[in-house]
């Protein structure tokens, strides 16, 4: 069996070859699958077509491919029009695979039972520093509608293409895919699209894929000044992909959520408590038919409706907060304890 990877790239020289490295040595045991490395240079103005072809030109398995500068979804969606595996998996250029990433994911799609269309898996980041965080779900999640929930609240693994296994021949069939212009928000709305059509699902706890975290990376150059704003365009794509999906009702509370806590990391729990009604209301509430809500999320609709949603979730998330700290200064002893 064939697994596609595609890589968009555009002036990654520092990084590329280190990519494709990690890319190229991946190994496979017992499940039979092979690869091919589908490299879309997107308007590279320094070396990397360069090296792209020098990899090619020692590995047959690499594919480079050229496209004036169109962005990173554009690339990706080349990418995967190109690719002819029954799976397909996506590396940015700056990033890269961890040794056996492909064969431990594969193996979790072709174990026994129905064939997931999507398989997930732990992501790490790396500092410049050396210093790395593993990233985890939020909470296990054991359904599909789990997933969705976490994916449409900003959760880091469900959110990211990365690190993933995809059907190829159900993202077809779907019309999956990613939504070029978008700068901020583009793999959620891709997974969004992807996880509610899915069937069966799977995820490997395990880390896969490391994202390289620094100067250039997306989120890095997002000021906390403007993170509300530049998120705006992905809650509006969540907001018309939950409409196209007839999901708006079944995710009403965590899509006010989602705005809630984009507010709050740019303007803290007062700029919540003050704007919330003024600046997300509206958008939360369109197109809402309140009698499909089921009878919890018809209180967070009559919340929202009457106003008062702002002060609750700044409760809410006041008081998980400080359960979060409790909890750790509860364990930090517990494990100092057992060391004594």
């Amino acid at each position: 069996m064939l697994v596609s990877v595609v890589i968009p790239a555009r002036n990654a020289e520092r990084y590329i070859g280190e990519c494709l490295a990690s890319v190229c040595s991946q190994a496979f045991g017992d499940t039979g699958a092979a690869i091919e490395v589908i490299v879309v240079d997107d308007g590279s103005v320094d070396t990397t077509p360069d090296l792209v072809r020098a990899m090619a030109a020692r590995d047959p398995r690499v594919r480079p491919l050229y496209q004036a500068n169109a962005g990173v979804s554009a690339a990706r969606n080349t990418g995967l029009d190109a690719a002819m595996g029954e799976y397909v998996a996506f590396v940015d250029a700056d990033d890269r695979l961890l040794p056996g990433a492909l064969d431990a994911l594969y193996a979790v799609a072709a174990a026994s039972g129905p064939a997931p269309d999507i398989v997930s898996s732990l992501l790490r980041e790396l500092y410049p520093d050396g210093r790395t965080v593993t990233i985890r779900p939020a909470r296990t999640c054991r359904v599909r509608d789990d997933a969705l929930a976490l994916l449409i609240e900003g959760d880091g693994i469900y959110n990211s293409m990365c690190g993933k296994l995809y059907r190829r021949e159900r993202l077809n069939r779907w019309g999956v895919r990613a939504r070029p212009g978008l700068r901020v928000g583009e793999d959620a709305l891709f997974n969004l699209e992807a996880y509610a059509r899915a069937g069966h699902t799977a995820h490997l706890p395990v880390v896969t894929y490391e994202y390289r975290i620094h100067g250039d990376s997306a989120m890095c150059g997002i000021p906390k000044a403007e993170h509300y704003a530049r998120h705006l365009p992905w809650l509006e794509g969540m907001r018309e992909a939950l409409s196209a999906l007839r999901l708006r009702e079944a995710f009403f509370r965590q899509y006010c959520d989602s705005h809630a806590l984009r507010m709050f990391k740019e303007r803290g729990l007062s700029g919540v408590l003050r704007d919330f009604n003024r600046d997300a209301r509206p958008a939360v509430l369109e197109g809402v038919d309140r009698t499909k809500l089921r009878w919890n999320a018809r209180l967070a609709y009559a919340a929202v409706h009457a106003g008062l949603f702002p002060p609750v979730y700044c409760a809410a998330l006041t008081a998980r907060r400080c359960f979060d700290y409790a909890a750790g200064r509860i364990l930090r002893l517990l494990r100092r304890r057992a060391k004594e």
